[in-house]
């Protein structure tokens, strides 16, 4: 993989790979033709300030990397940049573009063997064999300053303080075989503090975020003293302060191969502790926060930062975020076979964890602090619950012991190195092994994975031979993927919980009532059932409330989004049933469904919570006399970014397609560099983006110009609903609505009608409530036939009755069957049109079981028994605050219908500010449009004389307000782009493109001229978009050109 700059750094094009026997004239060639320069200049390339005059295979085969042992490796915390430290004497700078050093480091005199940057990722810093510690500039691999010099013996670990403790980061402790840990100070370069006095060699040395440090073997916990003196001092502690103020320094922490750690305090020297619990050496220890600390305010993005204060505050946030107010936890793990859950405040351990057969080597939190995992000489990983200790799984697959660990960011796949030579990649929410990476020479001996979660680098220790191998892979996390499956069918069995329960405790029921107990408290019993088939559930019987069922505690962190699932059943009857979960600031619904007796329905929803802590899960229904059952419940949490990731992927499935060119020359031969450009001839997306006008629009110039600059559909306010057409009995007017409708069609705009009827009695025609149920019939049927014949053909479809869930004025007179009536006349009279449903609160509030999608579909295929044709879900999605989880959950029930989905009168309350507003508006949106079963979407933003419904996009001018700067940058983003690039060896050019019509121009050096033509992107079959299968075959163009 390459990346052509020019001398001030600019990037010239992507990235690209090049074969092995390029050599500088065919990077002239390639550089010539993407600057499309008609003379051919000469070039000189170099790589890493070295003039390239070979091949590149024979470049990379000279600067392979490293002489000696690699004995260590690091990421920086931005991800950008990679350090290793080998047996050689030197550390290198790795590009991780071309997987060749960038710059080597020299002035060790001894084994490199440990290295570490700063959190703020401006210093790295290294200590050798000989005790020394270098700092390196890492812009130019140069040597900064003189030695760190002060131990006897050699290095053994480097931890630095953490950053939201110290931005510009300054201090960095230091562990060593001499027995002692020195804390630094890197801008006077001078030892601040050193703990002497240890009968042992101290191994490993951390930093907490409380600025506490932890050593292992003699394992040394200590605040670091935060002070401006520059004299290593002699004595175990001795510190003075200048007058500076840091926060105050309290406690230090110990333990040695006496099998205790100890806690002192600083300020005095102190001894204010003693922690005991292991029968052996402890081995290793691992922070909860360990990885916010090493990565500051650098995430997953990417992005960089102004200020030290800026990233100061970034990681403080960061930190405080982890640790949800809670104490940091410490974990340790031991030549006694065990692991020790500490919380420092305690004498004792809060839990033993027992399990492994043989030595502990290695214990590490994951990033999210949720889990612990442990390798062993036993040739096992072990998974343990973060917060509890408790035993979740064993993964077993090495046949030599395990030497380390490391997570990737998201805290979802874990990787362990073994002495079998090989790596293996676990995955934590299945529970199995999910890649299995061989080919090492010896011992797997240590990994890292980056911070931005993309690159895994690991180091293998070749015990028989002079040569060691420092090896880096891509790996590409792909976020937890999202269940949209749902059904609405009523089974005999359920089925499996989705994500294996996600984080509920004994989802299934198998270990009968473990983890829930009774709720409500007013003499409702729950009891532990098993079907004849030997499915087990639990039972919510003898109820006096709605809500008494049973509960599950469960940490709710805010930052998360959770989709929920559960099967439930009612033991006679049928009703509604809900899921709630009781919060510190209230009670959230997740969803609800109709359950039934003698089969399983599955209730599908989500929740987020506006603050972290326990919440409670239960259930309730408004039918007492019915037993609750319920099954294989699910609570899975995800993180905004895996959440995003979820978005891109339904887009890249629904909104785009893979387009791949083939490119021959005339004597049929695959022709390579060929320059394919695809330009889009129409600036506007192919998704249908609308949004409502009125009749104001007419005559007015400005509004027209907004209106159709943006957007591709639209659909009547309030002009062509039946109180608006014939205000008086027998007397119709259409002049708004044809006007509207020739404006429309003037400018290619598609129409959606709305509305035939409106089920709420309040909004039908002033004169329809004194007449007879007979003259009612007879209007309604008039109103039908007018209204459908004048506009038959000319609408993309119908709104037939609105609201007809909520609202039963039509069949209280008519007859329970008035909705199928009007639907089965609409069809007679316009074929050809979609026929939809329109309701309100069945993605805007999980509480409103009325229209819940359950009630929803039940309705549609209640309609669809009694009219066969073309039917449509409208969904009117006029939002306050949005549960994410539940739109997107709510969606997926409805997508089961098998039906195209609208949402039809999409605005966002204004009440909680106008940023909010905005904020919220996106949100919904991005969620809307990236879910497969989405075929359109309408805002209900229309200006009038008044201002607007609840949401307006522009002021009075037509300048955006806030709402308006999200809907132009969503346009922008979802309409099709250019796409550019060469053919491969193959002759082939892939890229993604949104759907819709472009230009394609190909030409290459040899051809006479450019070869152009028109290429239409379209979509799959709607079967193929709401597909769980994710592969959709591309679209293929095959070329042959003249040369």
């Amino acid at each position: 993989m390459c990346q052509f700059t020019d001398p001030e750094g600019v990037p010239l094009g992507a990235s690209m790979y090049l074969p092995h026997d390029a050599g500088p004239l065919q990077l002239q060639l390639l550089v010539n033709k993407l600057l499309n320069n008609e003379e051919k200049l000469p070039y000189s390339f170099y790589i890493s300030d070295q003039e390239l005059i070979v091949q590149l295979g024979v470049y990379l085969e000279k600067n392979k990397g490293h002489e000696g042992e690699v004995v260590a490796v690091a990421f920086s915390p931005d991800g950008r940049q990679l350090a290793s430290g080998s047996g050689d004497t030197t550390v290198r700078l790795w590009d991780l573009t071309t997987q060749t050093p960038l710059y080597t480091c020299i002035g060790h005199k001894q084994y490199v063997l440990c290295l570490a940057w700063s959190p703020d990722g401006k210093h790295l810093v290294s200590g050798s064999k000989d005790g020394e510690i270098l700092s390196w500039d890492t812009q130019t691999g140069k040597q900064l300053g003189m030695p760190f010099k002060g131990h006897k013996k050699w290095i053994t670990s480097i931890s630095w303080e953490p950053l939201h403790l110290s931005s510009p980061c300054r201090c960095f402790a230091t562990s060593s075989k001499d027995g002692d840990v020195r804390v630094w100070d890197i801008s006077f370069r001078r030892c601040v503090l050193s703990l002497t006095g240890h009968t042992d060699a101290v191994t490993c040395v951390k930093l907490s975020g409380e600025g506490v440090i932890y050593s292992r073997y003699t394992f040394s916990f200590i605040f670091i003293p935060r002070m401006d003196i520059y004299k290593c001092s002699t004595a175990s502690l001795h510190f003075s302060r200048f007058s500076r103020v840091y926060p105050p320094v309290q406690v230090n922490y110990c333990s040695s191969h006496d099998r205790t750690i100890k806690v002192w305090d600083t300020t005095q020297g102190k001894l204010i502790r003693k922690l005991e619990g292991h029968a052996h050496w402890v081995n290793t220890p691992s922070l909860n926060t360990e990885y916010v600390l090493r990565t500051g305010a650098y995430d997953h993005t990417g992005k960089q930062y102004s200020s030290p204060e800026e990233m100061k505050q970034v990681a403080l946030e960061r930190y405080k975020k982890l640790k949800e107010n809670a104490p940091e936890r410490l974990v340790s793990g031991s030549d006694d076979h065990t692991l020790l859950l500490w919380e420092p405040d305690n004498h004792e351990p809060a839990k033993q964890l027992k399990g492994h057969q043989q030595v502990v080597n290695h214990v590490y939190f994951s990033p999210d602090g949720q889990w612990i995992v442990s390798a062993s000489f036993d040739k096992s990983v072990k998974l343990w619950n973060g917060t509890t200790g408790n035993y979740v799984a064993t993964f077993r697959g090495h046949v030599g012991c395990v030497y380390q660990l490391s997570w990737s960011a998201d805290s979802r796949l874990l990787l362990s190195g073994s002495k079998d030579s090989t790596l293996k990649v676990w995955d934590i929410q299945k529970l199995k092994l999910k890649q299995d990476l061989p080919g090492h020479e010896d011992d797997v001996f240590d990994v890292d994975w980056s911070p931005d979660g993309e690159k895994a680098t690991l180091m293998t220790f070749q015990a028989t031979g002079t040569r060691r191998i420092l090896r880096h892979f891509g790996y590409t996390i792909d976020a937890l993927s999202y269940d949209h499956s749902a059904t609405i069918e009523c089974l005999k069995e359920p089925l499996k919980p989705q994500y294996s329960g996600g984080i509920i405790v004994n989802p299934e029921f198998s270990y009968g009532l473990k983890g829930w107990s009774s709720f409500g408290g007013n003499g409702g019993k729950i009891m532990h059932k098993t079907s004849e088939d030997g499915n087990s559930f639990i039972v919510a019987h003898s109820r006096n409330q709605p809500y008494d069922t049973f509960s599950q505690k469960i940490y709710l962190h805010k930052e998360n989004l959770y989709a929920f699932s559960a099967w439930i059943q009612v033991s006679h009857g049928k009703g509604p049933v809900t899921a709630v979960f009781k919060t510190t600031d209230g009670f959230t619904y997740a969803g609800s469904a109709v359950a039934r007796s003698g089969c399983w329905s599955m209730l599908k929803g989500g929740l987020t919570v506006d603050s972290s802590g326990y919440a409670e899960l239960y259930f309730q229904s408004n039918n007492t006399n019915a037993e609750i059952w319920v099954d294989n419940v699910s609570l899975q949490p995800f993180t905004k970014e895996q959440w995003r990731s979820h978005q891109v992927e339904g887009i890249n499935k629904a909104r785009k397609r893979d387009v791949k060119v083939h490119v021959i020359d005339s004597k049929g031969e695959t022709l390579q560099g060929a320059n394919i450009h695809f330009r889009p001839r129409q600036n506007k997306a192919s998704f249908p983006f609308g949004c409502v006008i009125n009749k104001d629009i007419i005559g007015n110039q400005a509004a027209q110009n907004w209106f159709l600059s943006r957007f591709s559909v639209t659909v009547f306010g309030n002009e062509l609903k039946w109180y608006a057409t014939e205000r008086f009995r027998g007397v119709e007017n259409y002049t708004d609505a044809d006007a509207m409708l020739a404006f429309a069609k003037q400018n290619g705009i598609p129409v959606r009608g709305h509305c035939i009827f409106w089920d709420d009695p309040d909004y039908q025609p002033k004169w329809v409530p004194s007449l007879s149920p007979e003259e009612i019939k007879d209007a309604a049927y008039k109103r039908l036939q007018s209204v459908v014949s004048r506009y038959s053909g000319q609408f993309i479809n119908w709104d037939v009755n609105n609201e007809n869930l909520h609202f039963q004025y039509f069949e209280q007179i008519l007859g329970a069957n008035a909705s199928d009536v009007f639907f089965q006349m609409a069809n007679q009279l316009d074929p050809a049109t979609r026929l939809f449903m329109n309701e309100f609160n069945t993605l805007e509030w999980s509480g409103d079981t009325s229209a819940s999608p359950a009630q929803y579909v039940a309705k549609l295929q209640e309609i669809g028994n009694f009219y066969q044709g073309p039917r449509g879900i409208g969904l009117e999605s006029h939002f306050g605050t949005p549960n994410i989880p539940y739109v997107r959950a709510a969606l997926d029930t409805l997508a089961s219908a098998g039906v195209p989905i609208w949402l039809t009168e999409l605005d966002v309350s204004v009440e909680n500010g106008t940023e909010m507003q905005a904020s919220y508006l996106e949100q919904i949106l991005r969620e809307a449009h990236s879910h497969t079963a989405v075929e359109g979407i309408v805002l209900w933003a229309a200006r009038n004389e008044t201002g607007c419904y609840r949401m307006c996009l522009t002021d009075e001018n037509y300048n955006n307000l806030p709402t308006g700067v999200v809907v132009d940058k969503l346009i922008d983003e979802w309409k099709p782009q250019i796409s550019e690039g060469l053919t491969d060896s193959n002759g082939e050019f892939k890229t993604l493109l949104f759907h819709g019509h472009y230009d394609v121009a190909i030409n290459h050096p040899s051809m006479n001229s450019t070869f152009s033509r028109r290429f239409e992107v379209t979509a799959p079959e709607t079967s193929a978009r709401n597909s769980e299968d994710t592969t959709i075959s591309p679209m293929i163009l095959h070329v042959q050109v003249d040369v």
